[in-house]
């Protein structure tokens, strides 16, 4: 998140997309709410404009964010599918910088499949080169 920070400067907006992390075991819960502090860190000094958290896991790290930070822009999905995938490819605008990170197994490049869908646009770097 700290070098999201970092490489966004010149950024219109700066977009968190975060699915749940799995395979973490007994520590899942607090792992991802960890997330949700490193989230509020990461906006006492970067401007984000939201913070998309995706799936069960995930929606501690949101709680953990509203709670501190009510007025800032947060959103929790229990789950991604195509619709939702549309959806939050539709919010991103020319010039944002959009973070998307979550286990493979969220299957998260559905947002930038949607992307390229909906925008016709090119994707740096490529999801699958990563």
């Amino acid at each position: 998140l700290e070098t999201f920070g970092e490489v966004s400067g010149e950024a219109a907006r700066r977009v968190l997309i975060l699915g749940d992390m799995m395979e973490l075991g007994d520590d899942a819960s607090e792992l991802h709410a960890e997330i949700g502090r490193a989230v509020l860190s990461l906006r006492r000094t970067t401007e984000l404009s939201c913070a998309i958290f995706i799936g069960p896991l995930s929606a501690n790290g949101a709680r953990v964010a509203l709670e501190a930070r009510p007025d800032m822009v947060i959103v929790q999905l229990p789950v991604l599918n195509d619709a939702l995938s549309d959806g939050l490819a539709g919010l991103i605008q020319s010039g944002d910088s959009v973070l998307i990170k979550g286990s493979r197994s969220q299957a998260l490049e559905r947002v930038v499949a949607s992307l390229r869908t909906i925008r016709g646009t090119t994707i740096s770097p490529d999801p699958q080169s990563v």
